[in-house]
């Protein structure tokens, strides 16, 4: 494993020549120069344009993006991105093809703060794209493709033993995505008073009564769903436009699936409540919802999962959109 990088400063061609070749993506020449472009995010990132020696392939990677921890986000929310590094290093050891960027190098080091690094490839340049607006619900359209793609990682990854590498734990830092643990029953028994309390009258009765009820039942509901370790998956646990890469020339390249901090193993439909529940007006999710799931299922049964019925998807997505 390389060192783990404290700095956007330290990613000098030395140090990439060194992350390709233990790669085996640089077996002659070496880089030269690289050209750094940050990004405004939550931690230290940068695009990286690589120049190599004229030994090197013509297959070495052009363009790469460079995440490395921010140390005062580290000190405020610990261990925020460490699923992610477990994600890339699961993906790349395991060998399943799942559609995501390529990983060249994931180093975590824990510390006061903890740190980090993640080299990715970096389509988004060249044969993909960022959706314009992160947070504007996707259309009906997108919601197809990124549907599709999730029956895909769904489905390669359930009841897979090889995915609870670190992601089958309870989230370090967020009780609502992912894995359901012990834990959310307590953050919910704590939250739930404390959010009827804050509101005070600004909530009617009846809802005050909805989320009390739903708060002291869901969590048991769910942890009684997952106890018996079947028909469980890898989930991504923020599924929304902005973390897409869309194919410029669908017909070429698949979509990608980005940003995996929050990865767990849990309830599948929990990725297709996430996108549609919290991006959606009601009337629109009525109109849409069981289409899609539709879709999702008939996506699932012919890559291959079985014995898992329409009901059970339709109950647990129903469970999900509550959480």
């Amino acid at each position: 494993m390389t060192e783990v990088l404290a700095e956007l400063a330290q990613a000098t061609p030395e140090w990439l020549t060194g992350v390709l070749q233990r790669s085996g993506h640089l077996d002659s020449g070496r880089v030269i120069r690289v050209e750094q472009r940050p990004v405004n995010a939550s931690s230290q990132v940068a695009h990286l344009q690589v120049q190599y020696s004229a030994a090197a392939a013509e297959s070495a990677p052009e363009r790469l993006v460079l995440k490395i921890a921010d140390p005062e986000l580290e000190r405020r929310m610990p261990r925020r991105n460490e699923r992610e590094i477990q994600f890339y290093r699961a993906a790349v050891t395991t060998g399943l093809e799942l559609p995501i960027v390529h990983c060249y190098d994931a180093a975590y080091l824990h510390g006061e703060p903890d740190q980090f690094h993640l080299l990715l490839a970096d389509p988004s340049e060249t044969t993909h794209m960022a959706h314009p607006h992160s947070v504007v619900p996707p259309t009906m359209g997108e919601c197809e493709r990124i549907v599709d793609t999730l029956a895909r990682v769904h489905a390669r990854c359930w009841d897979q033993p090889f995915i609870g590498a670190g992601l089958d734990e309870p989230h370090p830092a967020e009780a609502h995505p992912g894995h359901v643990s012990e834990w959310l029953v307590s953050w919910t028994s704590e939250t739930v008073p404390r959010f009827l309390s804050d509101l005070a009258e600004r909530l009617t009765e009846e809802r005050r009564r909805l989320y009390r009820e739903v708060g002291s039942a869901l969590p048991a509901r769910l942890l009684e769903r997952q106890a018996d370790q079947k028909n469980l998956t890898l989930t991504h646990g923020d599924v929304r436009v902005g973390n897409i890469l869309y194919p410029r020339d669908p017909g070429a390249h698949e979509l990608f699936v980005i940003d995996w901090k929050r990865a767990a193993v849990g309830i599948g439909a929990g990725d297709l409540a996430y996108m549609m529940a919290l991006h959606w007006f009601p009337q629109v999710r009525a109109r849409w919802e069981r289409a899609l799931l539709e879709r999702y299922y008939g996506s699932l049964c012919r890559h291959g999962v079985e014995g898992y019925r329409w009901a059970d998807l339709w109950e647990e997505y129903r469970l999900c959109v509550l959480r």
